[in-house]
């Protein structure tokens, strides 16, 4: 189950009752859909120059984190414009060759295990 929808629709996987869905979980709803459509996803983002090795790091998609509090008006009380930069990131992270599942956010939850 995607991460956004446990936020929206809490752990048991059923909707709330009379509960508004909250701009941080749209939020994620969001954030999915701009890092899966990234244009840069799939690249290395380290290159060889003449001075060394350089980290050519991903601002169009940060940018377009960043629109997402933005054109939600979420305020920094929310949380969403912090978590927008955690999945940009992640997102770096991921993209620089670290293992996606010790980075946070993930891209999807880890499996859970049932007793």
């Amino acid at each position: 189950m995607p991460r956004w929808l446990l936020d929206v629709w809490g752990v048991d996987g059923r909707p709330p009752l009379a509960k508004e869905v909250t701009k941080r979980a749209f939020g994620w709803i969001l954030f999915d859909a701009l890092v899966a459509e990234a244009p840069l996803r799939d690249t290395n983002p380290w290159r060889t120059s003449t001075t060394g090795v350089e980290f050519d790091p991903d601002y169009e998609t940060l940018q377009r984190l960043l629109g997402v509090p933005l054109a939600l008006n979420a305020t920094s009380q929310s949380g969403v414009p912090a978590l927008a930069f955690d999945v940009w990131a992640a997102y770096e992270l991921r993209r620089a060759g670290l293992d996606p599942d010790a980075v946070w956010p993930r891209v999807a939850p880890p499996p859970s295990a049932s007793f």
